[in-house]
């Protein structure tokens, strides 16, 4: 942070004490008066800001070298006004979004997120799962299925497999798994457990 040169008083008036010449000083070098006026209205509307000069030319120097890119270099120091930049930054924004949904469709999104109305599926129909048990134990390696379509009931959410299987989703990432290399980590770490309990007894 720079050392002002002007201060303000209560009512916001700008005043510095800068001697313009050697008048403004009294006989041990001590200025007596403050000054106001244009100059010290200019140079306090400066430091108001709080940066100095470096700071303020390298900000302009990476607006610049911004607004050129996000312009297409269609518009620069010597012909932007604030009218142009935001029409500059609408048709930026709006390149950015071509691709996304319309916003009236995330503001319904996200009325239902806010009820909690909103539920988002772990698998959809045609996913490949991998199981790691059946009702009472354990599969020796990781046996594939296949989702066939998902049942959402009052108070559970089933995944209906081709082969018959109905898994609750709550099995997902237990039991259940979306590949087969998490599905065999989980089974070698049962397996280690099992070793490990086996080696106490």
């Amino acid at each position: 942070m720079f050392e002002r040169l002007t201060e303000r008083t209560s009512d916001g008036i700008a005043y510095t004490k800068i001697p313009l010449n050697e008048s403004h000083l009294n006989k041990r070098g001590v200025i007596e008066q403050c000054f106001t006026g244009f100059v010290a209205d200019r140079l306090a509307a400066y430091e108001d800001i709080g940066l100095s000069p470096e700071e303020i030319t390298d900000m302009i120097y990476r607006f610049e070298a911004f607004l050129c890119e996000m312009t297409g270099n269609r518009m620069s120091k010597s012909n932007y006004t604030l009218d142009a930049m935001i029409s500059a930054a609408n048709d930026y924004q709006q390149s950015l979004c071509d691709g996304c949904w319309d916003r009236s469709e995330l503001a319904k999104y996200y009325e239902l997120e806010h009820e909690k109305r909103l539920v988002v599926l772990p698998c959809k129909a045609g996913d490949v799962v991998w199981k790691i048990k059946a009702v009472f134990s354990y599969f020796s390696k990781p046996m594939e299925d296949r989702v066939e379509r998902i049942i959402i009931s009052s108070n559970e959410i089933l995944v209906c497999c081709t082969s018959g299987t109905k898994i609750s989703v709550n099995s997902i990432g237990k039991t259940v798994f979306l590949s087969r290399e998490a599905a065999e980590k989980a089974l070698g770490g049962r397996k280690i457990m099992r070793r490990g309990e086996q080696n106490k007894t």
